[in-house]
């Protein structure tokens, strides 16, 4: 089950997101919650424990390996096109949002890495 994202935690983000311009975690907390992302979907992403999402959100930790600081880049960007494409927020349950969000990947992915 999801946990809430209550107003004292969605400025919680904000507060970080004020600290730290630049932190992924924040940043992506905000993406999550403006999108109605479910934090379970983001952590399989990552390879991560929910908790660890969180973490992040609230700035509390930064993410520190590098595999999975590049998997969170890549997620950044992917929510931040489908934000401007008007893609976000996903609507319904968690199995609705996890189909939308699977089209979101294939849709705004980017493009791929130089080898």
């Amino acid at each position: 089950m999801s946990r809430i994202i209550t107003v004292e935690r969605r400025r919680q983000i904000a507060h970080a997101r004020t600290l730290d311009p630049d932190a992924l975690g924040p940043i992506l907390g905000e993406l999550v919650v403006e999108g109605n992302v479910p934090v379970k979907l983001v952590a399989t992403l990552l390879d991560v424990a929910n908790v660890t999402v969180y973490r992040w959100m609230y700035g509390a930790v930064q993410p520190r390996d590098p595999t999975t600081l590049q998997r969170l880049r890549r997620l950044v960007t992917v929510l931040r096109k489908a934000k401007r494409a008007n893609d976000l927020p996903l609507a319904g349950d968690d199995g609705q949002r996890t189909a939308q969000m699977k089209n979101l990947l294939v849709a705004h992915r980017p493009p791929p890495r130089p080898e």
